[in-house]
C-alpha cells in the first residue's frame, strides 16, 4: 500500500487562493471596445488577455466608459473605503453582486447594496437609478408604446405601462415607497423613457405628448390621461378592490344562520 506525504496532505487541505481581481484603467477599456468592435470578443480576449464577460459587460456599458474618460484618460479606477465609486465601477460590482445571488434578491436589496457599497452620502440609490440599473443590464425591458404585449423568446411577455403599475402598487415594494416619493418616482419614471405617454379614452392607441401638442384641435375633444393620472386610477382600483373584498367578508360575517 502507498503511503501518503504528510506534506502531501498538508497543501491538499489548504484552500485554493482567490483570484484578485485586476484594476483596468478607462483607457484600455476604451480600447478592448474598439478592437471587439472591428473584430469580434474571441480575438479581443486572445490579444489583451481579458476574459469574454469582461469585454461583453464594457461593451454593453460603452457610453458611460466614454463619458468617465473624458477628460481623465488613463485614470485608475476609484478605490479604497470611504471614496465615493464611479457609476461605472458600481455598475460593475452591483452587477457581480447580483450574479452570485442566482436571482434571490428584491428591487430593495439591490438599493441597499448599492448604497452600502457606494461609500457617498450624497447617492440616494432611487427607484429612478435601480430602473436605469436594470435597463442598461438587461434585467428588464424599457417601456413599449405597443398597446400589445408580445411574447418574448423565452414565453415570457412585455408588460403594458399600466400591468407594470398595477404589480408595483401590489407589490412589498410599494409598502417602502412614502407618499412623498411617489411624485418623485414617477418623475424618474418618466424622465428615464423621454416623454410622457398619453393614453386617450376610447383609442386603444397611446399617443406622445408631442403628438398631441401638434393635434390641439383632435387632443381638445378627448379627455387626456397621463402616467400620474393611471397610477392613481390604478391605486383607486386596487383600494376600491380590497374593500369590496372586506364588505363581502363583513357582510358573510354579520348574515344571520339559516336553519
Amino acid at each position: 500500500m502507498t503511503e501518503i506525504s504528510p506534506k502531501i496532505l498538508e497543501t491538499s487541505s489548504e484552500p485554493p487562493p482567490k483570484k484578485k481581481r485586476a484594476n483596468f484603467t478607462l483607457e484600455f477599456k476604451n480600447e478592448v471596445i474598439r478592437f471587439a468592435e472591428q473584430t469580434n470578443n474571441c480575438q479581443a480576449q486572445k490579444k489583451y488577455g481579458v476574459a469574454r464577460a469582461c469585454i461583453q459587460r464594457w461593451r454593453h456599458l460603452k457610453h458611460e466608459l466614454a463619458f468617465e474618460s473624458e477628460g481623465k484618460q488613463g485614470a485608475k479606477r476609484l478605490g479604497g473605503a470611504g471614496r465615493p465609486l464611479k457609476n461605472v465601477e458600481l455598475d460593475e460590482k452591483v452587477e457581480d453582486w447580483i450574479a452570485s445571488k442566482n436571482g434571490k434578491i428584491s428591487g430593495k436589496d439591490i438599493k441597499e447594496y448599492a448604497k452600502k457599497i457606494n461609500g457617498n452620502a450624497d447617492f440616494k440609490a432611487s427607484n429612478g437609478w435601480l430602473q436605469r440599473f436594470m435597463i442598461r443590464h438587461g434585467l428588464i425591458k424599457a417601456r413599449s408604446s405597443s398597446p400589445k404585449t408580445p411574447s418574448t423568446s423565452d414565453g415570457t411577455t412585455d408588460k403594458t405601462l399600466e400591468e407594470s403599475l398595477f404589480e408595483l402598487i401590489n407589490s412589498d415594494e410599494w409598502k417602502n415607497i412614502s407618499e412623498g416619493n411617489v411624485s418623485g418616482f414617477l418623475e424618474d419614471f418618466n424622465a428615464e423613457n423621454g416623454e410622457t405617454s398619453l393614453k386617450v379614452e376610447g383609442n386603444n392607441s397611446t399617443t406622445t405628448e408631442s403628438e398631441v401638442k401638434q393635434k390641439p384641435n383632435e387632443s381638445s375633444k378627448l379627455p387626456e390621461i397621463n402616467i400620474f393620472q393611471q397610477l392613481e386610477m390604478l391605486i383607486k382600483d386596487s383600494n376600491g378592490k380590497e374593500d369590496s373584498v372586506e364588505e363581502t367578508e363583513t357582510s358573510v360575517n354579520r348574515s344571520p344562520k339559516s336553519y
